[in-house]
């Protein structure tokens, strides 16, 4: 639990500390920044559920990444911006999911059994067929009797 004396610290402060070890003052800079982070992702149109779960894998980034944070703008600044991030790559995946294809080809199609030089390849394929069983038959049958 958070006491008075930590909310009171500065941003700067508690980075600092934060950094040194004192994990559990980042409840602090959650807690502040929470508010400014849920209208971000409510701008976005995503409902309450959403936002929540990118709200934490915001403060999960900037929690892993606070190394990297340089203090030339706020922690607000910074959070802020991973979050626009979070919510951007979100759209873009959601967009793909709903993406449809387009036949781009404007060509018409025939199947093969409708052009009628196929159907005259194949009917000729089926009399030679028949034809040719026949003539086994015929040949089978005269062996027998012959």
């Amino acid at each position: 639990m958070i006491t008075k004396e930590f909310e009171t610290l500065s941003e700067k402060e508690l980075i600092q500390r934060i950094r040194q070890g004192e994990v559990g003052l980042f409840e602090i800079i959650i807690r502040r920044n929470n508010p400014f982070l849920y209208k971000i992702g409510m701008s976005y149109g995503y409902n309450h559920q959403d936002v929540e779960d990118l709200m934490q894998e915001t403060f999960t980034a900037a929690y892993l990444n606070i190394e990297k944070f340089r203090q030339h703008s706020s922690f607000k600044t910074w959070v802020s911006k991973i979050m626009l991030h979070q919510c951007y790559h979100k759209k873009q995946r959601l967009s793909f999911k709903n993406e449809k294809t387009m036949d781009t080809n404007s060509e018409k199609v025939t199947p093969m059994f409708e052009n009628s030089n196929h159907q005259m390849g194949i009917k000729k394929l089926l009399e030679v067929n028949s034809s040719m069983r026949l003539k086994k038959r015929l040949h089978k049958y005269h062996y027998l009797i012959g």
